[in-house]
């Protein structure tokens, strides 16, 4: 089961100020750094730490299609 994980947004709260940030996972895998619009404080996401867990979601989303088919059969 394919979703297109890139449209999904995250959302992170700014270390300086609180403002809330929302970026789509796409813009973050080609670029980690985000800048806050209220402080314009730079956040740098662990692009490692982001990579492994749009892994691990599209792994249990795999999983879950396989299970649903099998359901069908």
């Amino acid at each position: 089961m394919k979703l297109n994980l890139g449209d999904q947004s995250l959302d992170f709260p700014c270390g300086k100020c609180g403002n809330k940030i929302s970026e789509k996972i796409g813009r973050l895998k080609r670029n980690p750094d985000l800048t806050c619009p209220a402080c314009g404080t730079v956040i740098s996401v662990n692009a490692d730490e982001l990579r492994r867990g749009i892994n691990s979601v599209q792994k249990a989303l795999d999983d879950l299609g396989r299970k649903l088919k099998g359901m069908f059969k």
